[in-house]
């Protein structure tokens, strides 16, 4: 069996999808205690390390076929606004050194770093991609979103894009099915698989801002096939009685849209500021994130709007985390665990690209 190593595991997003793409993780480090106690607990077959990652000396981990690595993103990502310069925000930042720390030591065979889009426009950007060469790497960037990646199995519910570092030193991964993934297209009134018709020459960014699919026979814009949020909501918790409630003027200001929307159907407010309103239920959630609860499912039942906030089991399943997953804690760490896990689907069909390199 073909072996992998994840750090900073978090929750266990990307460790459960290696080994739904068959891999054994022998080895996962994350420092926060919560995140590894919870790790263990899903993956007992797993060597675990609660540590600051930085002070982990590669030669006290294994070698494995694949090693997944998912730095700290937040000091990466554009909403906060121009690069903070303060000692955490640089802390953060080289978290994406110690990735260059165990290849050099190492040398897998395969590496894949997770991390936003953002990421590439990180002023060490230019010198991080010299040094994965230098040890011998081809490095590939690959935008992906969670609701789109299906090559090895179902994709999830939610609308996440991130960026998908893949460095190989033999053959490259195959990631057609992934970067292509099928989509109808209306015009042509078949199954397609699209090209990517990008608004940057640098190739990189989310999708409908930075890409958008088309026909490769018509050239129309087309929407690959994404499972709708609705396939992990429990409709049977109908939370309160919309009438009569008192929420911020926004957020009645967002659910007015969504009934004027959706004509009474129900639908998800999305309580995240900026141009965010409403969605459908038939669409994939927007993005989970780690801090505060955005998804409000807005729905009638017996006649009469009902309200409430998506729970964690709800969430987890958006992330493509099993119904057996144990989560432990409290529901405020459930959430920082999940919001900030990868989707499992991504990681699984990552690695299994990696198969058949590694074969």
């Amino acid at each position: 069996m073909a072996t992998s190593v994840d750090y900073f595991s978090g929750a266990g997003g990307a460790s459960t999808g290696a080994r739904q793409a068959g891999f054994d993780v022998i080895f996962a480090a994350n420092h926060w205690p919560y995140a590894v106690e919870l790790h263990a607990a899903n993956h007992p077959e797993t060597v675990h390390a609660c540590v600051d990652i930085d002070w982990l000396h590669p030669r006290d981990t294994p070698y494995a076929d694949v090693a997944w690595f998912s730095p700290s993103c937040v000091f990466h990502t554009r909403t906060r606004g121009a690069y903070s310069i303060t000692d955490a925000a640089k802390a953060g930042r080289s978290t994406m050194w110690d990735v260059a720390k165990f290849v050099e030591w190492h040398r897998y065979p395969v590496v894949i770093v997770e991390n936003v889009v953002d990421v590439t426009a990180w002023p060490a950007w230019p010198a991080w991609r010299a040094a994965m060469a230098a040890f011998g790497y081809e490095v590939r960037t690959v935008c992906l979103n969670s609701a789109h990646c299906s090559a090895a199995g179902p994709a999830v519910p939610q609308s996440r894009d991130r960026l998908y570092i893949v460095a190989t030193r033999t053959r490259s991964l195959d990631l057609t099915a992934l970067e292509s993934p099928a989509s109808w297209c209306p015009t042509c009134e078949e199954t397609v698989r699209p090209w990517r018709a990008w608004s940057n020459a640098q190739q990189l960014g989310k999708h409908r801002s930075g890409y958008r699919y088309t026909c490769p026979q018509c050239l129309g814009f087309v929407a690959p096939d994404a499972p709708p949020a609705r396939s992990v909501i429990d409709f049977t918790d109908h939370g309160r009685p919309l009438d009569g409630a008192q929420l911020a003027a926004n957020t009645m200001r967002r659910i007015r849209i969504g009934l004027e929307r959706y004509d009474g159907a129900p639908f998800i407010a999305e309580l995240r500021g900026g141009s965010s309103t409403a969605r459908s239920v038939e669409a994939p959630l927007a993005t989970i994130t780690a801090r505060g609860r955005h998804h409000m499912l807005v729905h009638p039942v017996n006649g009469a709007l009902h309200y409430r906030m998506l729970r964690n089991v709800e969430l987890a399943a958006a992330q493509g985390f099993p119904p057996s997953y144990l989560w432990h804690g409290s529901a405020e760490n459930q959430l920082l665990g999940i919001g900030n896990a990868v989707s499992t689907n991504v990681a699984r069909d990552l690695m299994a690209a990696a198969v058949a390199v590694l074969n």
